[in-house]
């Protein structure tokens, strides 16, 4: 699928990464990010926002995975903490239930 400039979902998903990133790099920037966020989450179709979530729980399932040292060993072990969770709370209720299925698009 190509998109803005011709460039394909993966490369504009990396641009607006980094330009997150680049934001967050500056310290003491964390409200006005936060802010930014939800103000965007708030006003964007709710099937979108369900959609966004469906995604960051696969991106924390395989952050989950990351090799990792003291400077980023918290963010992982709250990711696998946060999916093991997600994964056992869906499979008490139905064993074939996935991320996918536990926030449908609807």
């Amino acid at each position: 699928m190509s998109l803005r400039d011709g460039k394909t979902q993966k490369e504009v998903t990396k641009d607006s990464m980094n330009d997150l990133m680049d934001t967050l790099n500056i310290m003491g920037s964390d409200k006005e990010v936060i802010d930014g966020i939800i103000e965007i989450l708030h006003t964007t179709h709710r099937t979108l926002q369900q959609n966004f979530w469906r995604v960051m729980v696969e991106v924390m399932k395989q952050y989950s995975e990351f090799r990792h040292d003291l400077r980023n060993e918290g963010s992982v072990k709250l990711c696998k903490f946060i999916t093991e969770t997600l994964e056992k709370d869906a499979t008490e209720k139905d064993p074939n239930l996935t991320p996918k299925r536990y926030l449908p698009f609807i």
